[in-house]
């Protein structure tokens, strides 16, 4: 606070007597910004991500200056920086066509081009691919099976609000569209699916997020990942923010686990049945909250929004913490086992994660590696860059060659990851 001092001259000259009364030049110092509170910390969280992670928040607000005739100049704050993700192991990537850097021994190349904005696929048991885009429409792959660039592709359906998931069961494609899952059979046998059933269509999609890729499991039933409400909150319904089960018909809907934020895809280990999910963590603490693969159990309770990674934030006693944390901010999506035997033989079952990344590509925008390792029944897992170079990785899926098919959702265009030892 500023004190004003004022001192009375009283002089007499003559019969005339004048107050003066003259004031020192006062003296303001600004008051010091608040400072944005961004931990610098990494720590980790639970479900979309969103395709376009939102930036760390950087806004410091600015000194309220008193005015006063000169202002002292007063020192600014130094910035708390904002922790940046670790980069992964890459394994020596080299480059192999498509714009891909992949491990020595890899190529790629653009497999099919003009898919727009690609979210989802699923080969059914012709082995035609099925491909759902961010606008609505459902694609078809019919010569999708011997590695070569396809020219057989078919429209199958259009304006499907938002379709983020596929998975093909028993002659069934099962659709997961905003708050909706479809059910489409061949009722006539001519090979074509054209019957359409909605066969749930009250999934609570509040906000940005909503229910992604979904899988059949070792069971017969139907896994559902369904998104959180908001960035970071307690959710209204039971079903946001976790992964809900059903019968194949859409009955008997109830919560396998929750806590988990955003998760994109699920996917069942081939050989143990486990199910595993990637999941998103809140983006409120700027770099601190990673994403994580995760082992999802019945019943587990995996920690958002207060939880994170392994012991990140607080409450979390009595959650499961990730097998593994990827790097934060990086919208970890599309996820699948490899199961093909066109890769070396040490890539048998090892997961593959597409990294949608941030829009100022400082982290994801690439593929990675997890071999993981399961001794007396818990999992450990070592993570690395297995492809960098794209616009948006999203979905991901084994060809029947033994081929990855990685969908790049910004360029609008499949691309093909295979082995030739040079």
């Amino acid at each position: 606070m500023n004190k004003v001092w004022c001192r009375n001259l009283i002089f007499i000259v003559g019969a005339l007597l004048m107050i003066a009364c003259t004031q020192d030049e006062a003296t303001t110092t600004a008051f010091p910004p608040s400072s944005t509170e961004i931990p610098a910390t990494p720590a980790a969280s639970t479900a979309a991500t969103q395709l376009n992670p939102t930036s760390a928040p950087t806004d410091i607000p600015q000194p309220t200056v008193v005015p006063t005739p000169t202002i002292r100049p007063t020192a600014q704050p130094t910035p708390t920086p904002v922790p940046r993700p670790t980069p992964l192991p890459d394994d020596l990537l080299q480059p192999a066509g498509a714009d891909l850097n992949l491990p020595e021994g890899f190529k790629a190349e653009v497999w099919l081009e003009g898919i727009r904005f690609p979210t989802a696929f699923a080969f059914d048991d012709q082995n035609r691919l099925y491909i759902a885009n961010e606008l609505g429409d459902l694609v078809r792959v019919n010569d999708a099976n011997s590695g070569e660039p396809p020219t057989d592709v078919v429209t199958v359906s259009c304006g499907i609000e938002v379709p983020l998931g596929l998975a093909f069961f028993d002659g069934a494609l099962y659709v997961s569209s905003r708050g909706e899952i479809t059910r489409i059979t061949d009722e006539d046998g001519d090979g074509e699916l054209d019957s359409f059933k909605t066969i749930v269509n009250d999934i609570p999609v509040p906000g940005n997020h909503q229910n992604n890729g979904p899988a059949v499991g070792p069971d017969g039933k139907l896994y559902v990942p369904i998104g959180s409400s908001c960035d970071a909150c307690g959710e209204e319904d039971v079903r946001s923010a976790s992964v809900t089960r059903f019968d194949l018909d859409g009955s008997n809907q109830e919560v396998f686990a929750r806590g988990l934020r955003n998760v994109y895809q699920l996917a069942f280990h081939p050989e143990d049945g486990t199910l595993w999910a990637a999941d998103n963590g809140r983006d409120d603490k700027g770099y601190a909250v990673p994403e994580e693969l995760n082992l999802v159990v019945e019943g587990g309770a995996y920690g958002y929004p207060d939880c994170w990674g392994t012991n990140g934030g607080r409450r979390c006693e009595g959650t499961i913490p990730p097998v593994a944390e990827l790097p934060s901010r990086s919208s970890a999506d599309g996820l699948v086992f490899y199961t093909g035997d066109q890769f070396p033989s040490e890539y048998t079952n090892d997961i593959f994660i597409t990294l949608w990344g941030t829009g100022d590509g400082s982290t994801g925008k690439n593929v990675v590696r997890i071999v993981l390792t399961k001794v007396d029944d818990r999992y450990t897992a070592r993570v690395s860059n297995f492809a960098t170079g794209f616009k948006h990785p999203l979905p991901i899926i084994v060809a029947p060659d033994g081929s990855l098919l990685i969908g790049n959702h910004g360029a609008g265009t499949v691309l093909r990851v295979f082995y030739t030892g040079f």
